[in-house]
């Protein structure tokens, strides 16, 4: 399986246009509802997601909504863990949530941003809060207004 990150995720962290942003900004852009959560900073911090979550017994746990299985049916909720990207997670220790993408066999798409809600039912918690593109350019629109006003 060689999934592939959005073209234009790659192309966003090789401009400096996804970078560290405060956690208010991410609430702007997917919920005002979340914890503090930060974005990984880079393609290698996301790609290492995986074997953490993996080291840390998430996957198979079922409070965390995960499968293994890839293409599994549209009614099913849970996240497909071999093709999630994970692009941000919770600061503090012990919050576990994470933000994840779908990554594709092709690089052209616009996929939804998944969020690991708690106050959702299991196998319910992974919820769509936008798109990859809109997250992106809500970071870009903040990061310009912050330099406006320096």
């Amino acid at each position: 399986m060689n999934f592939k990150p959005p073209k234009f995720l790659i192309e966003a962290l090789a401009t400096g246009k996804w970078k560290p942003v405060a956690p208010n900004v991410i609430r702007r852009c997917l919920g005002d509802d979340l914890y503090d959560l930060k974005l990984f900073e880079n393609l290698d911090a996301m790609e290492l997601m995986p074997g953490i979550l993996e080291a840390g017994g998430y996957v198979d746990d079922p409070v965390f909504c995960m499968t293994r299985e890839v293409n599994r049916s549209s009614e099913d909720p849970r996240l497909e863990f071999p093709r999630a990207l994970f692009i941000a997670g919770s600061i503090m220790p012990g919050d576990d949530v994470f933000v994840a993408i779908r990554r594709e066999d092709f690089d052209e798409y616009d996929p939804p941003v998944l969020v690991l809600d708690w106050r959702k039912k299991a196998p319910y918690r992974w919820t769509e809060r936008g798109r990859l593109s809109e997250l992106i350019n809500g970071i870009g629109l903040e990061c310009a207004q912050k330099q406006h006003t320096l």
